[in-house]
């Protein structure tokens, strides 16, 4: 044994260490998102209008380029944990995580690009009354992080690293939730989105306090690109059913699978349905329409309208997509966060596919009880 003799007035100081939980599953909660700006002096001014004044330009931009600068203090998403829903879950159906890790997904909103338009507002002469500058197309790229969280569910710092979920990657096709910020300069309804692989959908801007925003909802992340625009998207021709006033459809030339007809969405005064090329729909039964390669099971009641929320079929349950953002109807499979409880539907055909699991083990070793509720 060696004695060492400090010096004189050494003080000893311990830190604790935090190790991470790995014991148990693998398991991953939605973080927080942050917004992140491009560099604001290559932001370009649009081109004046007739009779509108350097001066006038100036201004107007000027207040542009400061309601995107505001973006990385949009209280409605950066730090907002309502910001983003069902990421954790849709991470841990595509088998991302490490056995026994526990992890908080968090999301990297990086603003690549603005584009401006300049909106001349009129007297009732036609004389110039003010012109107001508003960002007119934006493109994100979205990024995920994961963080290490300790056995009392706090991060744990130095552990955040990126995570790929890229389509790619993501191949289970588990739908989530996030928000995108809005300038406060943008006096639009809509935003109409495109993202890889999808067709264009539409959503309308929210506003929570000053903060404005829209829901996305996507099942990978990459680009994603917003276009503001008052006027309603309708995609392909719209028609109308019997004894209704019509209005617009879901989304171009669709293929019901298990009837082995095209057709195409339509909207009326009384909700969705789906008329196919000879006339008719279907009603009282599920149908299985593909759109470019992709397929999702939906419900068509009596009338032929489609559901949305919770379906009783049989002795089972099901769920399907409630929200208005383009994607209302589509029946869910996996793991699902649904009015702050997480519930199972399965992934497997001879499941039946869709229906939710209650009173059981679900396959990736979590319980639920008789109500479907995941028991931690």
């Amino acid at each position: 044994m060696i004695d060492a003799v400090l010096p004189s007035g050494t003080i000893l100081v311990s830190y604790p260490v935090i190790i991470a939980d790995t014991t148990g599953d693998a398991d991953a909660k939605d973080g927080t998102a942050v917004v992140k700006l491009p560099d604001m002096e290559e932001l370009k001014a649009p081109t004046a209008p007739d009779g509108v004044t350097a001066e006038e330009m100036d201004a107007g931009f000027h207040e542009a380029v400061q309601s995107v600068t505001a973006l990385s203090d949009n209280g409605a998403v950066t730090g907002n944990e309502k910001a983003i829903e069902n990421l954790g879950a849709a991470v841990k159906a595509n088998g991302l995580l490490e056995e026994g890790e526990k992890v908080s997904i968090s999301l990297e909103q990086q603003l690549k690009d603005v584009t401006f338009e300049p909106i001349v507002k009129l007297s009732a002469d036609g004389s110039i009354l003010s012109v107001v500058i508003s960002p007119k197309h934006m493109v994100y790229e979205i990024t995920a992080h994961k963080t290490l969280l300790d056995a009392e569910g706090n991060p744990i710092e130095g552990t955040r690293q990126p995570i790929d979920l890229s389509s790619g990657i993501m191949t289970k096709k588990t739908n989530f939730r996030f928000r995108l910020p809005v300038p406060s300069g943008v006096e639009s309804t809509y935003a109409n989105v495109q993202h890889e692989g999808d067709p264009v959908r539409q959503y309308t801007i929210e506003k929570e306090g000053s903060d404005q925003f829209i829901t996305v909802t996507a099942w990978h992340l990459s680009e994603f690109v917003l276009n503001f625009t008052n006027d309603k998207l309708v995609q392909s021709g719209s028609s109308s059913k019997p004894k209704s006033s019509g209005a617009g459809n879901k989304g171009g030339s669709y293929k019901d699978m298990t009837a082995n007809k095209t057709g195409e969405w339509v909207h009326d005064e009384a909700g969705w349905w789906f008329k196919y090329d000879d006339g008719t729909w279907p009603a009282g039964t599920w149908a299985e329409l593909g759109w470019n390669n992709v397929t999702k099971w939906y419900y068509f009641n009596a009338d032929g309208y489609m559901a949305a929320g919770w379906k009783k079929d049989g002795e089972n349950w099901y769920y399907l997509h409630p929200h208005s953002d383009g994607t209302q109807g589509f029946m869910y499979t996996g793991w699902h966060e649904i009015d702050g409880r997480w519930y199972y539907f399965s992934t497997a055909a001879g499941g039946p596919l869709g229906a939710m699991a209650a009173d059981t083990t679900t396959p990736d070793g979590d319980h639920v009880g008789a109500d479907g509720a995941w028991i931690p």
